[in-house]
């Protein structure tokens, strides 16, 4: 129902209120979205049915945020949450009232980034020839009222603002009929998960009825396991096999249309940076990075260069020990003079097992453009833990 502060930084602590959370903190994960597309899942810090306490993720971006139970067969309503300092995106989140609504009745979307004049949005609604728009009567950047056109069926509603187009919502309408079919995914989660899938035309009675079908690995299908139904959401778990690819629905021999499913990134965060922050400019450096080979390994081939000026190329000697969980990177530039905050490297870990892991430094060496030694402490990683959500 509610976030404090409204709108944070990356590292706040953020207050979650709401209802129906577990009183463990650990039956609970609250989904941020991430930049670079995807999601990163946080299990707060401490948690009662009705307050969750999470670090807001370094990665967060503004968007959605929802609220998945671990412990019962649960999630909530995506929710707009605004993160300081990132671009906000047109987004969708709920239609109300969404279920038996009349033509010519008025409807409340909420989101993030709509026009704040009705004539700047544009809302299309499905008819039986494809789509119509609604009247927006009044707007905000978080809400529009809407008056559903008098053509509109069952189907999911769309904004249009700023260029962009939002994900759809479903709405059913009075008096028309329902097919199987989606709209789309909420809470994009990795295998093993659970997430949302929205659309109609579901069996709310019996929701092993609903038959979800994922792309699996080798070309391959398999079905998800079905968890609650309701009128235009199913709660899934995420089979340990899905890869990106095509989701459906079957109820009662009706295929639904496809939508695409693309797993978030297997670690999180998706890579480590190795960063420096020197008012003198560098000449070269050298570090080792531990990790924990129970984890993650290493590949030489997933080392590359940073941002700083004369490191953007390939390191000139990357040393990987996948047997101790170590790496050593070395990397000597000309002609250059980078000073501030830049990277020199970044590493993309492999997957190995599920777990949270470590990250070390040792050994490092810093030096300025004439081979002066500067301190070490000006060398650190942009995480200084890595964790595995799930091996591809």
């Amino acid at each position: 129902t509610s976030v404090s502060p409204g709108t944070p930084n990356p590292g706040d602590t953020l207050t979650v209120t709401g209802t129906g959370f577990s009183p463990a903190a650990a039956g609970n994960q609250v989904l941020f979205e991430a930049m670079g597309g995807g999601a990163t899942r946080v299990t707060p810090s401490s948690a009662t049915t009705t307050s969750l306490t999470v670090t807001v993720p370094s990665d967060a971006t503004s968007g959605a945020i929802q609220v998945y139970r671990r412990d019962a067969a649960l999630a909530g309503n995506e929710f707009p949450l605004t993160v300081n300092g990132t671009a906000t995106p047109l987004a969708l989140m709920t239609v109300s009232p969404f279920s038996g609504v009349a033509r010519g009745a008025n409807v409340t979307l909420r989101g993030l980034g709509f026009g704040t004049t009705p004539a700047s949005n544009t809302v299309l609604f499905r008819s039986a020839t494809g789509t119509t728009a609604g009247t927006v009567t009044a707007a905000t950047p978080t809400a529009l009222t809407v008056t559903v056109p008098a053509d509109a069926v069952c189907g999911p509603v769309t904004v249009g603002a700023g260029g962009q187009t939002s994900a759809g919502r479903m709405v059913t309408v009075a008096g028309t009929s329902c097919s199987v079919q989606l709209a789309g995914i909420l809470g994009n989660a990795p295998p093993g998960e659970t997430l949302v899938l929205e659309g109609a035309g579901f069996d709310v009675v019996t929701p092993a009825n609903n038959i979800v079908t994922f792309t699996a690995k080798g070309g391959r299908t398999v079905d998800a396991t079905v968890m609650q139904a309701g009128e235009t959401q199913l709660l899934l778990h995420v089979p340990e096999t899905a890869v990106l690819g095509n989701v459906t629905v079957t109820v009662d021999s009706a295929r639904s249309n496809a939508v695409m499913y693309d797993p978030p990134p297997a670690t999180a965060p998706s890579s480590v940076d190795v960063v420096i922050t020197s008012a003198d400019a560098v000449g070269s450096y050298q570090v080792t990075i531990g990790f924990s080979k129970n984890i993650v390994t290493v590949n030489a081939a997933n080392v590359h260069g940073g941002t700083g000026a004369g490191f953007t190329g390939t390191p000139t000697t990357i040393n990987v020990d996948n047997n101790a969980g170590t790496v050593t990177i070395n990397h000597f530039q000309t002609e250059s003079m980078p000073t501030g905050t830049f990277t020199v490297a970044n590493l993309a870990f492999t997957p190995v097992a599920v777990g949270t892991n470590s990250l070390t430094l040792s050994g490092v060496t810093l030096t300025d453009t004439i081979g002066d030694n500067l301190p070490a402490n000006r060398i650190s990683l942009s995480s200084d833990s890595i964790t595995v959500l799930y091996v591809p």
